[in-house]
């Protein structure tokens, strides 16, 4: 024990003595002083008395305990106490003893007769004084992250616009049904004018798979002139690369998710490869100054008719938004390239059809002649102008074995027609022709007009008589086989007219989930807001946190909401299958999820994927939701770590994602994929419960299985299986 220490466990006696410590007081005056001494004995807080020396001369119970666990705070406590014995002065000073911080005053009395210390125990006040600034830590953090989360809205509006702007211009350049030249150019145009580009060309794969500019802006002759005549299979650079889908190892960090290529410097790319890389690039847009340089595929569905070649003397022209939206916009050109073409060779097919010695006809349904060629001249007799917009077959005076409704019947539902008919020319002479009818179908898939190609057999008739009967019962197999096909036509027809409805009803629920139902919650946030903001003064503290539930509740109701709209929307909205290299999905996931990734401190292994047929958006949705639930629900005190494997089997492939973390009680599993489904509270790990049952959505969509392995601590498994890409191209 520390003489101090001893110092004040003598006082705590004398005063515990007041009759001979105070024996020359008066006895009023005693018990006064007597219940004084006994307020600081009983005083929950420390109470001193420090001599002008420095010496303790008197310490209550609380601050004998500090003492005697920990006397080292009192050196400080007493410097502070010489020092407003030697100014005069009160003083306050902060000292911790067993952890706790207190607030001491010194207050010095008359000269030469020491000071009083009080002491006051302010570490709950710390504590909370804590808790307020790490609240108001939170709630800058989320004011931050709803203005970026609104900044990123606005931004996705405008693009939104502005794609909507540039697809209504694409349209209109198609409406107005130039050919495919004059369409190109002006596609050209428009995307040099909502690009700011300075060079964009488009290339049109021909026959002999040459990639030649049907349309270009802004490069030079010299240029064009060289780059012209590339060849899609022979020659080695990024176009050629482009229309195949095949970019090289080297390419990977200038080509996007979507094939294409996206180079910002052409110069520190070539500067960056070696020898034998750069053996595989051309370097005619670097020798011209292009620092950058784009190239986009352009397809009609799996088909691959073109590209769209980007450049630029300014470097970082392009971006990956930019380059989406771009291969969002090239499905559209090439379809129209493909209409287009189709347009061009059926004006090459009409001429063609005027070469023919059989006569074509177009009629109406109703019988109207539409066309007439040079072989229908010949062989009826009838000049174009006297047969166009007559009857044909009362015109031609057509007989037919079967009743001509029966067969009008029979085309229609897409199942041509051939046989022979009866018919007179325009003097008279009965003939017979051996005819075929098919059917022309509009634009929305009704029947528009007959086609018949007929060819006149009167010579050949007499050496076929023979064969009548036999051509007879031909006809009633025929005919029996029509009318099984007309009654599965009728069955399909019901089939899709059953399905139609269904979509129709999924994009009526979806419309209702994101206009007619989020209104109200809006209506609920914002008057709220609105309540809080113009009488949260008024409002007692119970009021104002009701106002705060209700509007928690109606954001967990629009996420929720959200959420059952993306899960409507697995089946009615998603993409075409294609080919999709699951290598690139998984790495794609990984940058988005790269913010969560670092937070955590999380480890990605991935072992080679493989490449299978399916639709790439979901692909990227379905396996970022599996990577975010692995960081998620990892262990406290452990870095999540992930594992992704694949193992090839005879008709699928299977994909493990491994991780380290909580785990799930396997009698919970079948649960984990329905829809609302939680194991957790949103407190313990936030969420809405949707994300596993899309997964499970997207999977039955691309005729796959998911299932999850798990011990409850240890970790989980999820396991998805996705047919071969063989086995769907066999379906």
């Amino acid at each position: 024990m520390t003489q101090r220490e001893e110092h004040a466990d003598t006082k705590h006696e004398a005063v515990t003595a007041p009759a001979s410590y105070l024996g020359g007081v008066g006895a009023p005056l005693a018990d006064s002083l007597v219940d004084l001494a006994r307020l600081a004995e009983e005083s929950p807080n420390p109470m001193l008395r420090i001599d002008s020396g420095g010496e303790i001369l008197y310490a209550n119970p609380v601050a004998r305990e500090l003492l005697g666990r920990n006397g080292t705070w009192t050196d400080q406590l007493v410097r502070h106490a010489l020092e407003a014995m030697q100014s005069g002065q009160s003083v306050k000073c902060e000292c911790v003893a067993q952890e706790r911080a207190f607030v001491f005053a010194v207050c010095p009395s008359a000269p030469g007769r020491g000071a009083n210390v009080y002491g006051v125990d302010h570490s709950l006040q710390m504590q909370a004084v804590g808790a307020l600034r790490q609240s108001e830590q939170r709630l800058e953090q989320r004011v931050a992250d709803r203005t970026r989360t609104l900044q990123e809205t606005v931004a996705r509006l405008g693009e939104m616009h502005n794609r909507q702007d540039l697809v209504s211009r694409l349209l209109k350049l198609f409406a107005e049904r130039p050919h495919r030249g004059a369409y190109l150019r002006g596609v050209v145009e428009v995307l040099q004018e909502w690009s700011g580009l300075q060079c964009l060309g488009v290339r049109v794969v021909d026959a002999s798979r040459n990639i030649p500019y049907e349309a270009y802006v802004g490069f030079t002759q010299d240029f064009w002139q060289s780059e012209n005549m590339l060849n899609a299979d022979c020659d080695r650079c990024i176009c050629p690369r482009c229309i195949q889908c095949k970019p090289l190892l080297c390419e990977q960090p200038i080509t996007t998710a979507g094939g294409s290529y996206c180079i910002n410097d052409s110069n520190a790319l070539i500067a960056s490869l070696s020898p034998q890389e750069r053996a595989d690039f051309r370097g005619r847009c670097v020798v011209e100054g292009y620092y950058t340089i784009g190239a986009v595929a352009i397809r009609d569905g799996q088909t691959c008719l073109g590209m769209l070649h980007l450049a630029d003397k300014r470097p970082n022209m392009l971006s990956l938004a930019f380059m989406e939206q771009l291969e969002s916009m090239m499905p559209l050109v090439g379809g129209a390239i493909a209409r287009l073409n189709q347009d061009e060779a059926l004006h090459e097919q009409a001429s063609l059809l005027e070469l023919a010695q059989d006569a074509i006809l177009v009629r109406s349904l109703s019988g109207q002649v539409l066309f007439w060629n040079r072989g229908a001249e010949l062989t009826y007799g009838y000049s174009r102008d006297e047969a166009l917009g007559s009857v044909c077959h009362e015109l031609l005076q057509t007989r037919s074995p079967v009743p001509l409704e029966q067969i009008l019947q029979q085309v229609t539902a897409h199942t041509p027609w051939e046989g022979e008919l009866l018919q007179r020319t325009h003097d008279g002479k009965a003939i017979c022709v051996f005819s075929r009818w098919v059917v022309q179908m509009g634009e929305a898939g009704e029947p528009r007009a007959i086609l018949e190609i007929s060819r006149d057999i009167t010579a050949r008739k007499q050496s076929e008589q023979e064969l009548a009967l036999h051509r007879q019962h031909l006809e009633e197999l025929v005919e029996n086989r029509t009318k099984a096909l007309a009654a599965a036509n009728t069955a399909l027809q019901t089939q899709a007219y059953d399905l139609t409805r269904s979509n129709k009803d999924l994009e009526q629920f979806a419309y209702v989930a994101s206009h007619d139902l989020q209104e109200p919650l809006r209506m609920v946030t914002s008057f709220m807001a609105l309540l809080k903001a113009r009488h949260g003064e008024q409002l007692p503290a119970d009021a104002l946190q009701y106002v705060d539930f209700a509007v928690d509740g109606a954001l967990r109701m629009k996420d929720l909401i959200d959420g059952l709209l993306a899960y409507s929307r697995i089946g009615t909205h998603g993409g075409g299958l294609e080919s999709v290299d699951m290598n690139a999905v998984i790495e794609r996931a990984r940058h988005n999820l790269r913010q969560s990734l670092h937070e955590a401190g999380a480890e990605i292994s991935i072992e080679p994927l493989p490449t299978i047929h399916a639709d790439p958006l979901q692909m990227l949705q379905l396996f970022q939701n599996l990577l975010g639930n692995a960081i998620k629900f990892h262990s406290p005190g452990r870095a999540p770590h992930v594992w992704i494997t694949a193992e090839g089997h005879a008709r699928e492939w299977v994909i493990r994602i491994r991780d380290n973390g909580i785990g799930i009680d396997p009698k919970y599993a079948p649960r984990v994929f329905t829809i609302f489904k939680r194991l957790h509270t949103r407190e313990e790990y936030p969420g809405n419960g949707i994300g596993l049952a899309i997964c499970k959505r997207i999977v039955d969509r691309h005729r796959g299985r998911i299932w999850l392995e798990s011990t409850h601590g240890e970790g989980t498994t999820f396991l998805v299986s996705l047919p071969r890409m063989n086995e769907i191209a066999g379906e």
